[in-house]
């Protein structure tokens, strides 16, 4: 006996251990429950669960189901029935119930029952572990929906070291996206069993190795097709997995989550020598409604044993025209010849967003030992058929088309949507697709319901462009496509095109509007247009004159204004000093003309509306995005002239020198008005400490040979940099400190104004100091204050000038190219220099000349108080002030009397302004020589 068998042994000799010391109420396996809508006005559902068990009479359910609401019900008890194929010992119970939820919501809807079967190796003492599945619904009055079939029983069977594969064959009736995710088996909400991965390297003693022993053992799932790939199992027994079908649809243009069924189930691996056998289907396959299929499904076995080749897929429960296979029900098949005859005449109402899937199960059928399986899923696309038009008739003098197509195939499609575009370009819709690409310039103009209030067939469309009349000079080119309401709604394959002749231009036609300046007081945009080529020439005389109108915006009249001087007879005008930063403006022209009865120019008509180029910018990892907008009477996507235009250059460089980098195919691109910038221009990739400006140059036309194309026009510039969360490194802030004592030398007493000047150093380190693009300056006026931003400079000095005091505190930030503020330098603060100067003689006598006593000069001085005496020491005179340089004395007592000549003698006490606390209150003395 090998040593992989002999452990093999010693592992299932435990495993019997363990069934008998838990020989209790050790029946469940695996399951599911599956909730689906009684019907669609109400939010009553049905609810099914699906329990695989031991069969047998001792192995009763006996759970309870939750409805996520509060409300619950006690499972009747039941005992699992045998179904064929699972092998023995598998029973399956199912409990059928209904619910009706009070109001709209996500619901959980659960199952949890104790115990789990015994001896499941990833599973930690599994018999005492609580089985718990669930299946979160979207409850909602407006949501017709039920949650996925899972066709394919949970209970499946692998090979030791040979790869394993199990799909569900899960199936959505109403045709949403179906996604699948691995998860953690659940012994209740949101509770995690003590659980192993199927390839812990503790079931591989003899090796942590693949089928091939090439690399480590995998366990996956296919986001997309659920298949499940185990290569491979290592040692023998029971496993327990658990997968999460995720079920979307797109509601109102919003991808929306309506379930997730969480299914728990068993694998089975023996030690085993087989085979696995193999399918050979057919391709993805799209097909129009109404067209029929036939296919052979191959099957086969390389050990030549039997097979069993088993179709699941909801197309075989159809309430209309179910596809149907042959040999049913399946059958064992000599491998030699083992095969499946598939077939399915499709119409309308199979027509869906999602391909239909249809999974092979092929089982091979060995002497003795377990038999071994292969998936395979094909995909089935069915598709609306093409509207296709009976007409489209060009009125010139309204300048409308009326459009016709024949009645629609699809009694189920509800409306036409209609698509219009300028200029024809070349598109046939591959086999596969639907609905028409955004990158082929197509606007969606109208709805139109295929049915009126009578229930009689609508077929026509009047374009007018509601009521304006289709543009001069355009060539217009319609396509259609039929919208049918199943699961969130599914467009038809588009229309051939049809275009009409161009619209007659007997009003002018704008070909440019060109930005030719960024600037926000300065910049200038270049408008072009062509004379009324088709305007009667006897009934409206020449020369033209022209009226220029600007508005705000891509569209719309915010802020029309006319802006030149005077009426034109040229064709081109320059517009000049406003704002082009980052914004677009939208132009017209009128049209004024004389007449054979009329000399004065009058208004005839007014071109269509015609926007610059408006272009924005997005910081990323090492790359920047720019996309750009406009509104304009010609296409900017059309076929010869493809490419829109990329320039750039460094921040700084004028905008008339900007380099071409790059180009944009817009008609082929379905994201054609963006460009990625990742640095791939002469190999040089983006840097952090650069700013960047870009501008674009559209090329479009309007489809007629009368008007000369490409239209090209610039955007505006604009400058970014790569996205950057790193902040620069903090500075050095200094202050340039003041002398007091040459401050009051040099300092006029008249002074009020003063100035604080602030340096610091650039950093030494090169990544610092190229991350470093400007500074920002903070001050407060004391150290416990708030620090208010103040200024940015890109030098190292700063002054704050017109201040009313020296005292002040400043911070510093650096900001880097990308606005990111490194930390706050240390704090630096400048006081006051306080001062305040008495004279020494008094004399009034109306000279003039110090005819009071008063401040002579003094800085910073908030009030005073000051006593006088005389030469005996009786005080003469005090007073108060809160405005010392407004205060004075004229050389008289208390009562106002005139005092005779002496000399005098003062205190005085003043506070100053000024944070150095020592400072601030100054006793002041001196002697006053009153002169008469």
């Amino acid at each position: 006996m090998n040593n992989y068998r002999f452990i093999k042994l010693v592992f299932q000799l435990i495993l019997m251990l363990g069934v008998c010391f838990n020989s209790h109420a050790t029946h469940l396996r695996a399951g599911e429950i599956k909730v689906e809508k009684l019907d669609c006005s109400s939010n009553g559902f049905k609810i099914t669960l699906i329990i695989y068990t031991n069969s047998g009479s001792s192995t009763s359910v006996e759970g309870k189901l939750f409805f996520g609401d509060g409300q619950s019900v006690v499972n009747a008890a039941g005992v699992g029935k045998p179904i064929a194929g699972l092998g023995s010992g598998v029973g399956v119970y199912t409990f059928v119930t209904t619910h009706l939820y009070s109001s709209n919501g996500t619901f959980t809807v659960s199952y949890l029952e104790e115990n789990r079967n015994s001896g499941i190796l990833n599973l930690a003492n599994s018999v005492n572990t609580p089985f718990y599945i669930q299946t979160k619904v979207l409850v909602d009055i407006t949501i017709c929906n039920s949650s996925p079939s899972l066709t394919i029983p949970p209970i499946d069977q692998a090979c030791a070291n040979r790869i394993f594969y199990h799909s569900s064959g899960a199936y959505d009736a109403e045709g949403d996206s179906l996604a699948y995710r691995l998860a953690i088996p659940l012994s209740n909400n949101n509770q995690t069993v003590s659980y192993k991965s199927p390839i812990d390297p503790s079931f591989y003693p003899l090796g942590f190795l693949n089928e091939n022993k090439t690399g480590i053992p995998t366990f996956l799932i296919d986001a997309q097709s659920g298949i499940i790939t185990w290569d491979a199992p290592g040692l023998i027994g029971s496993y327990v997995i658990s997968f999460v079908v995720e079920e979307w649809r797109m509601v109102n243009d919003k991808l929306v989550l309506l379930s997730e069924t969480t299914r728990d189930m068993q694998i089975a691996v023996e030690d085993c020598i087989n085979n696995r056998p193999d399918l050979v289907i057919p391709s993805t396959l799209c097909v129009v409604a109404g067209q029929s299929i036939s296919k052979v499904i191959v099957g086969f076995d390389p050990d030549g044993n039997d097979v069993l080749i088993e179709p699941y897929s909801g197309v075989f429960k159809l309430a209309d025209s179910p596809a149907i296979f042959s040999p049913y029900p399946s059958q064992l098949q000599p491998s030699s010849n083992a095969k499946v005859n598939f077939k399915w005449n499709t119409n309308c109402s199979h027509v869906r967003e999602q391909p239909y899937s249809i999974t092979f199960k092929i089982t091979d059928n060995p002497a003795k030992g377990p038999r071994l399986v292969n998936f395979k899923t094909w995909l089935i696309k069915v598709m609306a058929p093409q509207p296709i038009f009976s007409k489209a008739s060009l009125d010139v003098v309204k300048r409308s088309v009326n459009l016709g197509w024949n009645p629609y195939p699809c009694g189920n499609a509800i409306k036409m949507k209609i698509y219009r575009r300028v200029s024809k370009v070349k598109y046939e819709q591959s086999l596969c697709d639907i609905g028409l690409p955004k990158s082929k310039g197509y606007s969606l103009i109208a709805e139109v319901p295929l049915k009126d209030a009578n229930g009689n067939s609508v077929n026509e469309y009047l374009d007018d462009n509601q009521g304006k009349g289709l543009d001069p000079g355009a060539v217009y080119c319609y396509r259609l496509l039929a919208y049918i309401p199943t699961s969130g709604g599914v467009l038809s394959k588009v229309s051939l095109d049809t275009c009409i002749a161009p619209i007659l231009a007997k009003a002018p036609v704008i070909t440019n509007v060109s930005v030719t300046k960024t600037d926000a007081i300065n910049g200038s945009i270049i408008v072009n247009w062509s004379k009324p080529f088709d305007l009667n020439k006897a009934s409206y005389l020449s020369p033209y004159k022209y009226e220029i109108l600007r508005a705000n915006g891509l569209a719309g009249n915010t802020g029309l204004t006319q802006v030149q001087k005077g009426l034109l007879t040229d064709t081109t005008f320059s517009d000049h000093n406003f704002n082009t930063v980052g914004q677009a403006y939208n132009y017209r022209i009128v049209l004024l003309a004389s007449t054979p009865t009329n000399p004065i120019a009058q208004a005839i008509d007014t071109s269509a509306i015609a926007s610059s180029v408006l272009l924005s910018a997005k910081p990323l990892p090492n790359k920047i995005e720019i996309k750009w907008i406009a509104n304009t009477p010609w296409s900017n996507q059309i076929d010869k002239n493809r490419f829109h235009l990329i320039y750039r250059g460094d921040e700084g460089v004028d905008e008339n020198n900007l380099v071409l980098i790059d180009s944009v195919n817009v008609v082929d691109k379905e994201d054609g008005f963006t460009y990625l910038d990742n640095g791939n221009f002469n190999n040089s990739p983006l840097s952090e400490y650069k700013l960047y400006q870009y501008k674009i140059k559209t090329r479009g036309s309007y489809g007629n040979p009368k008007i000369k194309s490409p239209q090209e026009n610039y955007s505006q510039t604009v400058i970014a940099g790569i996205l950057d969360n790193t902040p620069p490194c903090q500075p050095n802030l200094s202050l340039i400190s003041i002398d007091c004592d040459e401050f009051k030398t040099k300092t006029p007493c008249n002074q009020v104004t003063f100035e604080n000047t602030i340096e610091w150093t650039s950093p030494t380190d090169l990544n610092c100091k190229n991350d470093t693009y400007s500074y920002n300056v903070y001050a407060a006026d004391f150290v416990e204050d708030r620090f208010v931003l103040i200024g940015n400079i890109k030098s190292n000095q700063f002054s704050e000038r017109d201040l009313n005091t020296l005292k002040r505190c400043y911070q510093i930030r650096a900001v880097d190219r990308a606005g990111n503020l490194s930390e706050p330098s240390p704090t630096v603060c400048n006081d006051n220099c306080p001062s305040l100067d008495f004279p020494n003689v008094l004399t009034p006598n109306g000279d003039g000349f110090n005819d009071s006593f008063k401040i002579k000069c003094s800085f910073f001085a908030k009030s005073f108080s000051i006593e006088i005496f005389n030469r005996w020491g009786q005080k003469i005179y005090s007073s108060n002030s809160d405005s010392p340089s407004t205060w004075s004395w004229s050389g008289t007592n208390k009562d106002g009397a005139p005092l005779e000549a002496s000399i005098f003698y003062y205190v005085a006490n003043v506070t100053f302004d000024t944070s150095d606390k020592s400072k601030r209150q100054q006793v002041m003395k001196g002697w006053i020589h009153l002169i008469r």
